[in-house]
């Protein structure tokens, strides 16, 4: 039977999910926060951690950059990478968006609870889904797709990272584990920010870290 002939009701609709994203594509825009929680509603699980073979912390060693500093820090940041990588491909654009922004979100509670090792984890999950941490960059993502909105969410996370750096900066100072090793975060926040205005030149949080770094180099 043609399809023009068959009964309106025998007509499947496409996905749901589908639909969505095609929508999404012809705005260019996305709904983080809509794309999340509709994500969550079909029972996705982005932003439950699963089995790593990584500590707590681990985002210390792995960066927020394109590669680690160290050998052993390039060597775990490999290993995190396949992790997330693994997780992602059973994943649809706006479920590994909804990632991101899920990431980001458990990064920022943890940030205000003064959990710092849990924030920066957080931080560099959401950026790995983002595809700014692979090798993949916007090949994780269809050609379809509005990319430009998911890199302004990545500059969201880098700006909340750099922030993060600078307060373990500052932590360590209050502590008197100062010199080199807060310098050398402070150094990092400047790079992690420089990296969110490259994504979005219009990131004031960005711009803000950038300022209170120059401050903080200034004074150590």
């Amino acid at each position: 039977m043609a399809l023009h002939a068959m009964p309106e009701e025998d007509i499947a609709p496409p996905p749901a999910p589908f639909a969505a994203e095609q929508r999404m594509a012809a705005r260019g825009k996305i709904d983080m926060a809509g794309a999340f929680n509709a994500a969550h509603a079909e029972g996705c699980e982005c932003c439950v951690p699963k089995e790593s073979a990584l500590k707590p912390g681990f985002w210390r060693d792995v960066g927020f950059g394109e590669q680690a500093e160290t050998t052993e820090g390039e060597s775990l940041r490999r290993t995190f990478l396949r992790e997330v990588e693994e997780e992602a491909e059973a994943m649809s654009p706006i479920e590994r968006t909804a990632a991101i922004f899920g990431w980001k979100r458990a990064g920022d509670m943890a940030f205000e609870a003064e959990d710092l090792d849990g924030a920066g984890d957080c931080y560099a999950r959401g950026l790995a889904f983002g595809a700014v941490l692979g090798e993949d960059g916007a090949d994780a993502f269809p050609a379809w797709y509005p990319r430009r909105e998911v890199y302004k969410l990545c500059a969201e996370v880098l700006a909340r990272a750099a922030l993060l750096e600078l307060r373990v900066a500052e932590a360590e100072e209050e502590e008197g584990q100062g010199g080199g090793g807060s310098k050398a975060f402070v150094q990092r926040a400047t790079s992690t920010a420089g990296r969110a205005l490259g994504f979005d030149p219009e990131n004031s949080d960005a711009k803000g870290a950038l300022r209170r770094a120059a401050c903080q180099l200034a004074a150590v």
